[in-house]
């Protein structure tokens, strides 16, 4: 008996001849007018929100680590709880798993903030109340910085 496999060959382009496109699939608009960002755009956003969000995690009177990396903030709470915010660049959104669920967050740049996919709360205040909720975490941060600044 002959066994025959089928190879599909890949071709990679080097890094050096990528074009940066604009992510437009399943980008969420708000009121008809938020422009699609490109990638390094989106990936600026989430920085500029994870590295405010550590800045108050910071300043948190309570016991609570986090950690930063692979595009994932991990924050385990005392009582044994943990949040996850991570980044999904194929939709431009920034989901954050909590104990009450998963939420998903799409950039709105009129309320210069992450708007809930679903039921279209502000993330700040919504992660206020998820720590107080899930941890009894007092938890305040100031405004989303706009990406470069």
């Amino acid at each position: 008996m002959i066994q025959v496999r089928s190879v599909k060959a890949q071709i990679i382009t080097p890094a050096s001849m990528r074009v940066e496109h604009a992510l437009l699939l399943n980008c969420a608009q708000f009121n008809g007018t938020y422009p699609p960002m490109t990638e390094s755009e989106f990936n600026d956003m989430i920085d500029s929100t994870f590295e405010a969000l550590e800045m108050a995690l910071d300043e948190v009177d309570g016991d609570l680590d986090f950690d930063n990396a692979g595009g994932v903030l991990t924050v385990d709470f005392e009582n044994g709880t943990t949040m996850v915010f991570s980044r999904q660049p194929p939709t431009c959104q920034l989901w954050l798993a909590a104990r009450s669920g998963g939420f998903h967050f799409a950039y709105d740049a009129q309320a210069g903030d992450w708007r809930g996919t679903r039921e279209g709360q502000l993330f700040r205040p919504f992660v206020a109340e998820q720590m107080q909720s899930q941890a009894g975490i007092d938890f305040e941060w100031g405004q989303v910085m706009e990406a470069g600044e």
